[in-house]
């Protein structure tokens, strides 16, 4: 029994220092953002939610939203800022917000923002089914001007439009169709002539290339051969893993311009 004793007797004390250590650590940590309101703090960093304090690099322009986008002008004086509901522009040299123009219909699609050479239009998808385009006139304030219904997936619903890319002449516009697993040709100066090329699950973005190229990545990857294992994803089959179920693949689809039909 005093052997038991004397084993006992060091543990106990051992957990009481533990707890101890516990509470001076606390106590000593407790202060720092006690009574502290989420936000901006005084020396700039930030108090988020999750009690985390940020203190981010450069300087910060404070919008309310979720903005996911952004083209900056060709001098340089003009941000304009895909938001979750609104297409918002700031002027760079005091951060300030010029303005906030909510969208005609839904929400924003996750990218996709386009910038006129001359800086009087914007382009932007929405998280349906349109390219939304705004006007900027020479007091740089903007309205909406037009918008681009493209078409619906074979499976129904909406196309869900996201990343774009216009040509040099900015006569013709290539946009990923998400739900669509395509890409939409659509020729600006008439806009019911729509053609769409076919590519990967669920397309991102798109770049053009030099060579009469265009480049296109796809989330879903690309399309499944029969017999591999797949899941139903919005109306897709998308190529998952056997044995957790999880989407495992990726991929960039080459289209040729000229021909638009999709390379490899």
């Amino acid at each position: 029994m005093r052997r038991l004793n004397a084993t006992i007797k060091p543990l106990s004390i051992s957990i009481f220092l533990l707890i101890v250590c516990c509470f001076i650590s606390a106590a000593q940590v407790k202060p720092i953002l006690e009574n502290r309101t989420v936000g901006i703090q005084p020396k700039g960093s930030i108090l988020v939610p999750s009690n985390q304090l940020l203190q981010p690099e450069g300087f910060q322009v404070y919008i309310p939203g979720r903005p996911v986008d952004l083209v900056l002008s060709k001098d340089e004086k003009l941000l304009f800022v895909k938001n979750m509901r609104s297409l918002d522009l700031i002027r760079v040299a005091d951060r300030t917000v010029l303005q906030t123009l909510p969208y005609p219909a839904s929400g924003a699609s996750p990218t996709g923002i386009y910038l006129s050479s001359d800086n009087h239009r914007v382009y932007v998808t929405d998280a349906t089914s349109h390219i939304h385009v705004a006007s900027v006139n020479p007091s740089n304030v903007m309205q909406w001007e037009r918008s681009i219904t493209l078409p619906a997936p074979e499976t129904g619903g909406v196309p869900v439009p996201c990343g774009f890319a216009v040509n040099e002449a900015e006569d013709k516009l290539w946009v990923t169709l998400s739900r669509s697993n395509a890409i939409a040709v659509v020729n600006l100066k008439d806009t019911s002539d729509i053609r769409l090329i076919p590519v990967g699950i669920a397309p991102y973005d798109i770049i053009l290339g030099t060579s009469g190229k265009a480049y296109v990545t796809n989330l879903g990857g690309r399309r499944p051969a029969e017999g591999e294992v797949t899941y139903t994803s919005s109306g897709s089959q998308v190529l998952v893993d056997s044995v957790t179920g999880i989407a495992n693949n990726g991929s960039v689809s080459v289209i040729n311009l000229e021909k638009q039909r999709r390379k490899k």
